[in-house]
């Protein structure tokens, strides 16, 4: 029996059942994921506007560089705020009553 078979049977014998997540740790958790990952694709953009920007200097030319349309749009749906079509009023009331429940 290969060693890495007898640590899935021990994994799986000494395994902790799954238990019931609190809403509030989820719901943390996943705004904490969404953070993250918004962090990560601001330094991405930030790391390859600072690479374009450093050829360009050493190209002699001017540090400006302007995005190409295919940027803009890339940038503009990576980064865009979902429109829910709701009535801000009616969105606030909803979700604080969420808040209270």
């Amino acid at each position: 029996m290969s060693s890495q078979n007898e640590w899935n049977k021990l994994e799986a014998r000494y395994a902790i059942p799954p238990a019931a997540e609190e809403r509030s740790l989820r719901s943390r958790r996943r705004a904490n994921q969404q953070r993250a990952r918004l962090r990560l694709q601001q330094r991405q953009v930030r790391r390859r506007n600072e690479a374009q920007e450093s050829t360009a200097v050493a190209a002699g030319e001017e540090p400006v560089l302007a995005l190409t349309q295919a940027e803009l749009a890339v940038l503009s749906r990576r980064y865009a705020t979902p429109s829910t079509g709701e009535d801000p009023a009616t969105r606030h009331r909803r979700l604080a009553n969420r808040r209270r429940a």
